[in-house]
């Protein structure tokens, strides 16, 4: 056991001793939860209602302010008269209020030994202000009362949400596709409760569920971003707008982009390897053994991809050693090896049958047969395309991509073939939709209603907010997106520029779309992730 002493002076805290009591747990990391979201919606919410305290709330602000004052971990508050105020008052809070701060999975311990915590120790800053910054601007833009809730009430409306989507659309839907609202405030007593009585999703003019979520009364949905956060994802917009119980489905085995998904599948499962294995910072993975082979304790699909398509005897999650509770990651790899000798070989085999002339020819010719395609279909979207041709272009990939150019290819080729998927069903089976999404069906260019999707502007969701969080600064920002405001392609939205280049996996579509009242500057990403395509709005920023 190491003495208190000997742990500030690891960590370079020097601490006055004389002014405060701090105990050795104090500078351990509490268990707060398994789950890193709930700790950061859990924190917010506590935040939210200690500032309902005025003085409380200057308290917290100037402490983490003073905190994060100078660069490093070294920053004594320790002496500061705030503190033990702000730290009993967090404390009061949370436990008369915890309750509401999270359920089941999503459940939350000790928030208020968290704050004390990353106080001492100057560890986590950025989770904490982000926090704080965006409870703060809630108080300052939306709302100062109400009854902030993460809590089973929270679950049972979203689940009421699901099954009333189910029963109005026949659509099978993710509570978060119909409201991106991380946490819920009740703002005009008893919402809750009556949210939960309503009959129909949109429908019934006096009794659905959607009504009770308003700007600044009855249920405020509030959605929580970090800064360097994704705006949202679209990735099940060809599988949930284009339902099969509609005819305007795209068959599930081409969801890949391509009806040839197995080199698509093996070289985006080699390419999630290698960057963790390897720590490739253009992928931003960081080395990690544990990660390469494994996922929540269990062998992540793309180890036995890569062994399947290399012919080799494949492996369960039962034998792989030490995931429960590694040591470390060099430990894990040696007791691994095993495996990880078995991959190595496997992606060496897979890249000399990839680096054959005729493979590398004929996924050539493919790809500038789609990509010809989707340049063809984008020149009716009002789309600024690149003058390249298609085989210069692959020219490129090649030169850039040395031994991996198949690998590249093959997955570039296929997100241009599941955007021209979408765009062909967006043309031609319009009428075919659910009328679930009848909002986003007037829109007329696919790719601003994949956008409409990602940001639960579909037809579907209720009224809510966007808060996003400020890693540095006290104050974040918040965007209204009302249910009843439309992306208009027609006549609000600037000509859309593709963004391509030889090294990425997909292509970036950037524009200018209007939301209400409200221009936002719009980038829009098809690329691959493990072995699948997303689709997502990277950015989404007001002008």
């Amino acid at each position: 056991m190491y003495k208190l002493q000997e742990v500030l002076d690891e960590m370079g805290i020097n601490l006055p001793f004389d002014k405060i009591k701090i105990s050795e747990a104090d500078l351990n990391r509490p268990a707060v939860t398994t789950n890193e979201t709930s700790l950061k919606e859990g924190l917010v919410c506590l935040f939210f209602d200690c500032f309902k305290d005025t003085a409380l709330r200057s308290h917290i602000i100037h402490l983490q302010e003073l905190k994060r004052s100078k660069i490093g971990k070294g920053v004594d508050i320790t002496n500061e008269p705030e503190l033990s105020d702000a730290l009993s008052g967090i404390s009061n809070v949370f436990k008369s209020n915890k309750a509401n701060y999270g359920a089941g999975n999503s459940a939350v311990t000790n928030l208020d030994s968290y704050v004390k915590w990353v106080w001492y120790t100057g560890n986590e800053l950025d989770t904490l202000n982000n926090a704080i910054s965006a409870a703060n601007t809630i108080h300052s833009t939306i709302t100062k009362r109400g009854q902030v809730i993460r809590n089973k009430t929270f679950d049972d409306i979203r689940e009421l949400a699901v099954s009333l989507i189910k029963q109005d659309y026949d659509i099978k839907m993710f509570p978060d596709n119909w409201c991106p609202g991380d946490i819920y405030i009740v703002s005009t007593p008893n919402s809750d409760k009556k949210a939960l009585q309503a009959k129909s999703l949109n429908i019934d003019p006096k009794n659905n569920l959607n009504s009770n979520f308003q700007k600044n009364s009855k249920i405020i949905a509030v959605s929580l971003k970090e800064q360097k956060a994704q705006a949202g994802k679209a990735s099940t917009f060809a599988d949930t707008v284009f339902v099969k119980d509609y005819k305007s489905n795209i068959p599930k085995e081409q969801l890949l982009g391509t009806k040839d998904s197995d080199t698509v599948r093996v070289s985006a499962s080699i390419s999630r390897y290698t960057d963790y294995l390897e720590g490739n910072l253009k992928a931003k993975r960081k080395q990690s053994y544990i990660n390469a082979i494994s996922k929540g304790g269990k062998i992540h699909k793309s180890v036995n991809t890569i062994l399947k398509a290399a012919g080799m005897n494949q492996y369960k999650s039962s034998d792989i050693v030490g995931i429960s509770k590694p040591k470390s990651e060099k430990d894990f790899y040696a007791k691994n090896k095993v495996i990880f000798d078995a991959l190595n070989t496997a992606v060496a085999k897979l890249r000399d049958r990839f680096n054959n002339e005729k493979e590398v020819k004929n996924t050539t010719i493919s790809f500038v047969n789609s990509r010809n395609v989707f340049i063809k279909n984008l020149k009716d979207l009002n789309v600024d395309v690149d003058a390249v041709k298609s085989a210069t272009f692959a020219s490129e990939i090649q030169k850039a991509a040395g031994d991996d150019s198949v690998k590249v290819l093959s997955m570039k080729r296929s997100t241009y073939e599941l955007a021209s998927k979408i765009i062909y069903k967006w043309k031609t089976d319009i009428e075919s939709l659910s009328p679930a999404y009848k909002k986003i069906s007037d829109t007329t260019n696919p790719f601003v209603a994949l956008t409409a999707f990602a940001i639960a502007e579909a037809g579907i969701n209720p009224s809510f907010w966007k808060v996003i969080g400020r890693d540095k600064g006290i104050t974040g920002e918040a965007h209204f997106f009302d249910s009843n405001d439309i992306v208009d392609i027609d006549t609000k939205t600037s000509p859309i520029k593709l963004v391509d280049s030889p090294g990425q996996a997909g292509f970036y579509l950037r524009y200018v779309t209007t939301v209400g009242t409200k221009r936002y500057n719009t980038q829009l990403t098809f690329r691959f992730a493990n072995d699948t395509i997303r689709i997502e709005v990277e950015k989404f920023t007001a002008v």
